[in-house]
């Protein structure tokens, strides 16, 4: 998870202007990629217990 954070951190790079407070960001990053892993197990889940 982490690791995909920095991976489009870096990607995006030159598109995301200047980050006043990298830690902030990356936490906040982090959290939210985590929700929708999370959120994406979930719906995963509830399809293969229809099957």
């Amino acid at each position: 998870m982490v690791e995909n954070v920095f991976i489009r951190l870096w990607q995006n790079r030159k598109t995301l202007g200047n980050i006043n407070n990298l830690s902030a960001y990356l936490y906040t990053a982090a959290k939210y990629a985590s929700i929708n892993y999370l959120k994406s197990r979930k719906n995963v889940s509830e399809v293969s217990s229809m099957s």
